[in-house]
């Protein structure tokens, strides 16, 4: 039987599907966002991972220090150098006029088969040149996260703000406890059953369900004016709600969740925000209603082993009328 709780599971290893059949929040939003067939294909590894943006990378880093300290995450990241050598290749006439040839070519200097010269030079790094794409490749190969040493320097930058941040520390957003907690169970629902799984950036008590104590998930974010906007548009209040049902089916406990916010450019300031009940009951009840229909697909379609691009794509059959949201809906002279 699986372990409920397992500390220090890899990012791979957490996100392989195939792997272990285990499915968090973000994954099962896919479903609910792009319909079964796409969920399908993510989650039978048709679609190829994509490179990690810089700004993505700086969050990275940012979580890396924050929750496991310089040292580890010092281990975990390879600097990415500023240039790279590169050849700068002469035209026959220019090395004539220069009176460089293959007799008195300088050191470091090469020569191609059709006698072209070419000029070792410093380039601006590139992730577009073949050497410096290699590069990135190799080290993420290894398990190592490229990032520059700016982005080293603001991730710093931004967890001084976090653990200095007065109400990060009044609400104890980071108190003792263990980073990176993979949690996991099976979901009994009316047709099949789901196994689901959860990896809260922070639990406060630790690894062991009987101390926790509350969780908390750090976001990076450009303007921390516009939090609560991507709590509804990147499904992050679905996400707390997850998090707070699935540690209560382990632990017993409805554990307080609690998002703390810091902007990844100058001032890097911190918002520690907190989702109401009612928002946390109705996404529980939405998350339970897609627990259901992620089980019947399963159910329906791995036994019978469909293929993924088979699977329907959940458009939609009828017409579709759209209509004012409620607080629109008003006499045109009221506004």
């Amino acid at each position: 039987m699986t372990k409920p709780v397992l500390a220090g599971l890899p990012d791979d290893v957490y996100h392989d599907h195939n792997q272990h059949g285990h499915f968090g929040i973000h994954s099962l939003l896919n479903l609910e966002r792009y319909g079964p067939r796409y969920w399908a294909m993510d989650f039978f590894g048709r679609f190829k991972a994509e490179k990690e943006k810089n700004h993505l990378s700086i969050g990275k880093v940012c979580h890396m220090i924050t929750l496991e300290g310089e040292e580890k995450a010092l281990k975990e990241v390879a600097f990415i150098p500023e240039t790279y050598k590169a050849w700068d290749k002469w035209t026959k006439i220019k090395a004539k006029e220069q009176g460089i040839g293959r007799d008195n070519l300088p050191e470091g200097w090469r020569i191609d088969e059709k006698g072209f010269i070419h000029e070792p030079v410093k380039k601006p790094w590139n992730l577009n040149a073949d050497y410096c794409s290699q590069w990135d490749d190799s080290k993420r190969e290894q398990g190592l996260t490229p990032v520059t040493v700016n982005d080293w320097k603001m991730a710093h930058l931004m967890n001084h703000a976090v653990i200095n941040s007065p109400v990060v520390n009044e609400y104890r957003c980071f108190a003792p406890g263990a980073p990176e907690l993979t949690v996991r169970d099976v979901y009994r629902a009316r047709s099949g059953s789901l196994a689901i799984q959860m990896r809260a950036d922070w639990m406060i008590g630790g690894v062991e369900p009987e101390k926790w104590t509350g969780i908390t998930d750090l976001k990076t974010i450009d303007n921390i004016n516009n939090a609560k906007r991507d709590v509804q548009k990147w499904g992050y209040f679905r996400q707390a709600a997850h998090y707070i049902w699935l540690a209560h089916r382990i632990c017993g406990k409805w554990l307080p969740f609690r998002f703390v916010f810091v902007e990844k450019s100058p001032q890097h300031r911190v918002l520690v925000l907190e989702c109401s009940s009612l928002a946390i009951e109705t996404a529980i009840e939405m998350n339970v209603a897609l627990y259901e229909k992620a089980a019947v697909l399963l159910a329906e379609h791995i036994p019978a082993q469909t293929k993924a691009e088979h699977w329907p794509n959940g458009e939609p059959e009828d017409l579709q009328i759209w209509s004012l949201p409620d607080y629109m809906a008003r006499d045109a002279t009221d506004f």
